[in-house]
């Protein structure tokens, strides 16, 4: 009995020591707000979202950029679909209007063919772990010193060691 009354308190002293991730991101937050909002004393949470695990996205490799720009409307094929519809309304004939409309479809297809192609590599994506989001809701006077109702999300590293930039800005 004397031995288990020492064991007892050492896990409950480190149970309550050990912080969750959840309230490493919420002080990373606060401290965040104390330091860049305009009035920070008058900085209210709000609310805070769930904290979700974030992954390098499909969009942001070489294979998705390339997928997606094929099919993006400032894309290739857009661009020449565009082309070809245009150059068929000041078609002379109506062969070759009918020829200039074949190859805009061509190109219409080939946009929706990258399009499913993409979504099903963006599905299929496993993503390197990069690490936390949460969103958070505050009240914060802003330069006027109206009371403003916010809403913004926060990115952190995967130790839980500081707010970085959002995933796109990192690599």
């Amino acid at each position: 009995m004397k031995k288990i009354i020492p064991v007892l308190i050492c896990a409950l002293y480190v149970i309550g020591c050990t912080t969750s991730n959840e309230d490493k991101a919420k002080a990373l937050i606060n401290e965040y707000m104390k330091s860049n909002l305009k009035d920070p004393s008058s900085y209210e949470a709000v609310s805070y979202g769930q904290l979700d695990s974030l992954f390098f996205p499909f969009i942001d490799t070489e294979e998705g950029r390339e997928l997606f720009d094929k099919r993006s409307p400032t894309g290739v094929f857009n661009k020449e679909a565009r082309r070809y519809e245009l150059a068929a309304i000041s078609a002379k004939t109506r062969a070759e209007r009918e020829l200039l409309e074949d190859s805009a479809s061509y190109f219409k297809r080939e946009i929706e063919k990258y399009e499913s192609l993409f979504k099903e590599k963006d599905e299929e994506y496993k993503g390197e772990f990069i690490g936390w989001i949460m969103s958070h809701e505050y009240r914060a006077k802003n330069s006027f010193g109206a009371l403003d109702l916010d809403t913004k999300d926060f990115y952190f590293d995967k130790e839980f060691t500081e707010i970085v930039p959002p995933y796109g800005k990192r690599r």
